[in-house]
């Protein structure tokens, strides 16, 4: 459990985001600009840590790589399901 009572971040899967990766994207977000990245290249953001990767940089909720294609099936990539608790 994180110290914001969020469990599970780490551990067995890279997980899709919606936003296309874009290696510039937080200089962006730094400047204010707070916009998703348009279709920019051919992957979408992974963020998380996986299992199957021995480096320990990759084992981390902060982990982001953008290399691989949305139409693609790797094993060590999923997605998490989520809804607001609030109407």
């Amino acid at each position: 459990v994180s110290p914001w009572g969020l469990y599970q971040m780490s551990g067995n899967v890279f997980e899709w985001c919606q936003d296309w990766y874009d290696s510039d994207a937080y200089n962006r977000y730094k400047a204010g600009n707070l916009t998703s990245p348009a279709n920019v290249g051919l992957g979408r953001v992974l963020r998380g840590g996986s299992w199957y990767l021995s480096d320990e940089g990759f084992f981390r909720c902060a982990y982001r790589n953008g290399s691989y294609p949305p139409a693609g099936r790797y094993d060590r990539s999923g997605f998490r399901l989520f809804r607001s608790l609030t109407p």
